[in-house]
């Protein structure tokens, strides 16, 4: 239930995430067409996901669980 409602936040305001520099390497989500990967922190969960603001679009949303 937690990791839905950190992605419903994410979903609602996807700009407010911070851009991960040098990290949307994939070539699905491509930079020059505007793609930025970004995270966002919500409530202790680690939202990540491909944001493309051009267009408003938003994609690839996963949590990323910490590595111990």
């Amino acid at each position: 239930m937690d990791e839905e409602l950190a992605m419903e936040e994410v979903l609602s305001n996807p700009g407010a995430g911070t851009i991960l520099i040098g990290k949307n390497t994939d070539p699905r989500w491509p930079a020059a067409d505007g793609w930025e990967k970004r995270a966002k922190n919500v409530n202790g969960k680690e939202i990540h996901y491909e944001y493309n603001p051009k267009t408003g679009q938003v994609d690839d949303v996963k949590i990323k669980e910490r590595k111990k």
